[in-house]
């Protein structure tokens, strides 16, 4: 009934929007909703119809289980509580996204296959969010991992009417410390800087790669490029294994991504939305930023730059996991739900129908979920059933609509991302928020600029400006002196071919300037809301009122879709709020959580008033 084609999940052969959640998602054993000696099937058959009851239409478990090789070296899989699970659930009508790995896969039971640090120790695996624990280049590993995920995709496309796979979870470098110095991953390192023809092979192979950040005066060359190979290695290890499972099955796959690209420890845990994108079936991420301000910002980037990388191949961006924790706010779950359709993603699945059951050492016991431990409605229970109706009432709407692109883009750059974090962190080889990155301070301040004046940007590379797919006419670069070479021809090139570049001032009263200005003594930056005009931007959807109300707009057939969310910490309404367009439009309808019926408002010279938003709203122009 249900599987996922082209990254939409389809019913009966239509797409439709997804509306998920997870259970029993985690390989660890304190991460359960039912523990070993309670009634899993039972509970599991009541939990099933229950999401069914709900609307929801997926659901995202593990493949838990036994895995091993028989004497014939088959892999062997025991798993009968994923198996009833995925059963049950074809029984009552909901689609199923399997995740295939687990912390590691190793049946041969190699002992030297952890990940090691800068120190020369073995990771350590106690820590329950380090969802991936051996060297991704270790041959060993690298097998097994195939011969499960092939083995593993096929016994549930046997099994059951699976819809799609979930290939890792959260994948990224142990979090504390620097990664991988593993043998096997330091000969891989050697191999691919010859490759990228950095070193001779006589030259690499009595290379090391560094073990800390350089220290001052030091050059950052080689911390780049020992970060830049880790982030490789990473994307490789995944869309690897997604493809394991894709050409065994037929089944669509994805993984889902952490925020890191957007925090200042990537450089350490190294996620790369854009490698994900372009070779798996959908761009999935997990999501937890909070949405109101200051930190609304952070988490629409997080947002728009997934966005953006799924566009950019043409595959759709799922929120593979967000928010549902027990105590969550009412209204912080309307407002994310609200900014999450805005952001033109295909699918949003909370974390998640029940909460864990709560060990003494549980990681997060009751923390996350619909229901509680004990299956008991949450307070956010009810209010969830009507998000969930809403978005399955206007699925056709947000389905076939994507996002309206404003010809203006962010520059994404890894190395200047690597680079900031070498010279700024002296020797350093911590992973915490506390690192300094200036160019991601500067991206997010130029993001957040952009937003306040009602631009939606996208977050593109300079790889990609040669193909242009987004149709960026504008590039506003956070940093341009810590771009690397090759990425500064690039950006000359787009300019070559009429595009405009708007870079951030680097003097003391900062500013932005289009690259086309000459300065002189009297004039040398702008606001960035004078530079964008100077370069012929103008927004297509502006609100007059309440600077708090971040909007993002869709475009379908024949329609629009605006949705806005109330990011104010304290402000519960925002009263007499103008929208205009530069796209002409006769009728619209406004929709909310709690009117599902729609209201008409009255349109005049492509404009319309709106009496009151609350916590959001999703608006239908035609």
């Amino acid at each position: 009934m249900y599987k996922v084609k082209n990254g939409l999940l389809e019913k009966n052969g239509k797409p439709v929007y997804c509306v998920g959640v997870s259970y029993y998602a985690s390989y660890h054993e304190r991460k359960v909703p039912v523990p070993p000696e309670g009634d899993r099937i039972g509970e599991m058959k009541k939990d099933l119809k229950g999401m069914v009851d709900a609307g929801f239409n997926l659901v995202r478990f593990a493949a838990l289980g036994k895995i091993s090789y028989d004497e014939n070296g088959e892999v062997v899989y025991e798993g009968s509580l994923a198996d009833a699970l995925a059963k049950e659930a074809d029984r009552v009508g909901i689609a199923s996204m399997i995740r295939l790995q687990g912390y590691t896969s190793n049946p041969s039971g190699y002992t030297d296959c952890l990940m090691v640090n800068s120190e020369g120790k073995e990771m350590d695996t106690s820590c329950w969010y380090d969802f991936i624990q051996n060297s991704m280049h270790h041959k060993g590993i690298l097998k097994d991992n195939e011969n499960c995920t092939r083995a593993l995709a096929r016994h549930f496309k046997d099994c059951s009417d699976t819809a799609c796979f979930l290939t890792y979870n959260e994948p990224h470098y142990p979090s504390s410390g620097i990664f991988d110095y593993h043998p096997d991953t330091v000969d891989a390192y050697r191999k691919w800087l010859v490759e990228k023809q950095i070193m001779t092979e006589q030259e690499a192979n009595t290379c090391a790669p560094p073990i800390a950040r350089p220290a001052k005066g030091e050059s950052p060359a080689a911390w780049i490029n020992w970060r830049l190979f880790s982030m490789q290695a990473l994307s490789n290890f995944l869309n690897h294994s997604s493809d394991i499972a894709k050409a065994a099955t037929g089944i669509e796959t994805m993984t889902c991504l952490t925020t890191d690209p957007t925090m200042p420890c990537n450089s350490s845990r190294c996620v790369n939305f854009y490698d994900s994108a372009e070779r798996m079936d959908a761009i999935g991420i997990t999501h937890y930023y909070r949405c109101n301000m200051p930190e609304a910002y952070f988490a629409n980037l997080d947002l728009d730059m997934a966005e953006s990388a799924g566009a950019l191949y043409g595959k759709p961006m799922w929120l593979v996991e967000y928010d549902a924790r027990t105590d969550i706010p009412l209204d912080r779950f309307r407002r994310e739900t609200y900014m999450a359709l805005g952001s033109g993603c295909k699918a949003i699945m909370y974390y998640q129908w029940r909460g864990d059951h709560t060990y003494p050492d549980s990681p997060e016991g009751n923390g996350f979920g619909v229901v509680d431990e004990f299956g008991k409605p949450t307070p956010n229970f009810e209010n969830a059933k009507q998000v969930v109706k809403l978005i399955n009432k206007l699925s056709d709407i947000f389905i076939y609509a994507n996002k309206l692109r404003s010809s203006v883009a962010i520059l994404h750059s890894d190395y200047a991302f690597m680079y900031a974090d070498a010279i700024e962190n002296e020797g350093s080889v911590c992973d915490n928020r506390s690192l300094k990155n200036s160019w991601l301070i500067d991206f997010v301040a130029m993001y957040k600029q952009l937003r306040l004046e009602n631009i939606s940007p996208d977050i593109i590379r300079a790889v990609d400006l040669s193909e242009n797919q987004l149709g960026v006419k504008v590039l506003c670069v956070p940093a341009y002196e810590k771009l690397s070479e090759e990425e500064k021809n690039m950006l000359a090139i787009f300019e070559r071919n009429g595009g405009k570049i708007i870079v951030k001032d680097s003097g003391f009263c900062g500013g932005y300037r289009p690259t086309f200005f000459q300065p002189d003594k009297y004039l040398s930056s702008f606001e960035l809301y004078d530079a964008l005009e100077m370069c012929g931007v103008a927004a297509p959807v502006t609100i007059s009122g309440e600077r708090y109300l971040l909007h993002q707009t869709l475009k379908g057939d024949g329609y629009y879709v605006i949705c806005i969310t109330n990011t104010s910490p304290f402000k519960k309404a925002a009263l007499n709020t103008v929208l205009k367009t530069t796209f002409d439009f006769s009728d619209a309808i406004l929709y909310t959580f709690e009117d599902q019926e729609g209201k008409s408002l009255s349109v005049s010279n492509c404009t319309i008033k709106i009496d009151e938003i609350e916590d959001g709203a999703i608006i239908v122009l035609q």
